[in-house]
């Protein structure tokens, strides 16, 4: 989509449905002012990462285009 990611962070949070419930209000602020097209990714997992994976199941590195904008072929996967 060529957009640069936003991180809205807050350490101590246990993943659990209350965590994401207590700081939906937050994050619903933020995407409101983004185009309904853009995803909200809630990740609540340490030590892992994106990366993509495409229709057959290979998975790459989710690559930086010459213009510094990440694109993600395929879908976003956690790996840890």
């Amino acid at each position: 989509m060529g957009l640069d990611p936003e991180t809205i962070t807050a350490g101590g949070l246990s993943v659990l449905a209350s965590s994401v419930t207590d700081i939906l209000p937050e994050i619903k602020g933020y995407a409101d002012t983004l185009p309904g097209s853009v995803p909200v990714v809630v990740y609540g997992m340490d030590n892992c990462s994106f990366i993509e994976a495409d229709g057959y199941g290979f998975t790459n590195k989710i690559k930086r285009l010459e213009y510094g904008k990440y694109h993600v072929v395929g879908e976003l996967v956690v790996a840890p």
